[in-house]
Order: structure tokens, then sequence, then C-alpha cells
């Protein structure tokens, strides 16, 4: 799954499931953006990742998916026509 990040918000990933390693990578120009990687915390809430969970730069890491499925990524300060940043997030195989 693949898509182009350009304002502020939550962008959720929905094809990871649970018990698998998520990896994201996110490209492009960042404008003074961050974004923080969430998982849940098995009772329903969206948690940023302790270990690399906010980023500021070009980055490709891997998220372990616990107790619930999906990812999201929430982007801030998204400066417009200088951000555009393009982030994918793949379910590794088993």
């Amino acid at each position: 799954m693949a898509t182009n990040i350009t304002a502020n918000g939550t962008t959720t990933f929905s094809g990871v499931n649970v018990g698998k390693i998520a990896h994201v990578k996110v490209l492009g120009t960042w404008g003074g953006a961050s974004i923080d990687v969430k998982t849940t915390d098995g009772n329903g809430a969206w948690t940023t990742e302790l270990v690399n969970g906010t980023k500021t730069n070009n980055f490709s890491n891997s998220y372990q998916v616990f107790e619930e499925a999906g990812l999201q990524l929430v982007t801030t300060l998204v400066t417009p026509n200088t951000t555009t940043l393009w982030a994918q997030v793949i379910e590794a195989r088993s």
C-alpha cells in the first residue's frame, strides 16, 4: 500500500494484520513536517511507537503489530507547497 501525504492528518493502513511486522518507508520533501508512527495498545487506543516512533526525515523501519491490526502515520507541521511525502507500508511475508 502506498499513499501521498501533503497535509496534516492521519493516514491509516489497515492491511497489516495482528502479529505481523509492518515495513514502513517514507520519502520526500519534508518542509519541517514530522510523522508519528502509531500502532494500537491492545485497548483500542493508538499510541506512538516507543522506538523510532517520531520521524522528521526520510526513513525505512519495521514495526511489530501486536493485539490489533493496522498502523497509522500521523503527520503534523506540514507546510503547503513545501511538503510532499510518499509513504509505503507493507506486511512482512510469513
